[in-house]
């Protein structure tokens, strides 16, 4: 009687010349491709990757992992990806003796605290009550306040926006207010100018009219009368000595990039 040795369970499959790890490392050096470069490309190590060609899987992660190795190497080298990943299912169990579908478990969830379910309505209840609590007083002081508030000042305060008055003075015009002078009512004003430069003059009275309006040379004088508010606009104001009522009046604070445009009331 002649005798066999007896063969493992790899080599009674023939799985040796069929190893996906191999298969994938032949068709690698084929196509003329350095593990660096495959390494580079697929973005895996390459002790994984001289792991997967050794076919020594217990150096690599868990299985679902390996196969999506296995997937990218097999289509990057233009072998069937889905015969590499069967052929790794039986390597993988006759090998190891363990089926390549065990699932993750995180050891990170095997050492979670156990929180009593009960705690978590209490929690919530509480809170809900805590903010309810909060508006019903936020309500009362409401309604304590109103309460005490005069009806005199209720109205006030709902009539207020529509009765504040809107000035209808442009915003960029300035208003000189002279104190210490008469306030008769239709008193007339007198306004007297020098001019040290030709100066650009436009004046009007309080009833609009144009008082004066034309350009002035150096050595000119200009006395206008009227009705105060007077609009006045003098460029450059820096070429004009400006008098009201006999009172001097310093242009440079209402002038702005060398002309005062602005309104002269008593």
């Amino acid at each position: 009687m002649e005798y066999q040795p007896v063969k493992s369970p790899i080599e009674q499959g023939g799985y040796l010349s069929f190893r996906p790890g191999e298969r994938l490392k032949k068709a690698r050096e084929a196509k003329g491709f350095s593990l660096e470069q495959v390494s580079s490309t697929l973005k895996i190590l390459p002790r994984m990757l001289e792991a997967i060609e050794k076919d020594s899987y217990k150096d690599l992660p868990e299985p679902v992992f390996v196969r999506g190795y296995l997937r990218l190497y097999a289509d990057l080298v233009a072998l069937p990806s889905e015969d590499i990943i069967a052929r790794f299912d039986e390597y993988y169990t006759a090998d190891t003796g363990r089926p390549p579908q065990v699932r993750l478990q995180s050891p990170q969830q095997q050492h979670l605290p156990d929180i009593s379910p009960r705690r978590l309505p209490t929690v919530k209840w509480g809170a809900v009550g805590g903010v309810a609590l909060l508006v019903l007083l936020a309500l009362a002081s409401v309604a304590v306040w109103q309460s005490a508030l005069p009806q005199k000042v209720m109205a006030w305060f709902q009539t207020a926006p529509n009765t504040v008055p809107v000035a209808d003075t442009p915003t960029t015009t300035n208003t000189i207010s002279l104190p210490n002078t008469s306030t008769t009512q239709q008193a007339i004003d007198t306004l007297e100018l020098r001019f040290t430069a030709n100066t650009k003059v436009l004046i009007r009275d309080s009833s609009g009219k144009e008082l004066a309006n034309g350009e002035k040379v150096a050595g000119d004088t200009l006395t206008v009368t009227g009705e105060s508010p007077f609009a006045i606009e003098l460029n450059p104001a820096a070429a004009v000595q400006f008098q009201f009522n006999q009172k001097p009046i310093d242009l440079k604070p209402y002038t702005v990039n060398g002309v005062v445009n602005f309104r002269l009331s008593r």
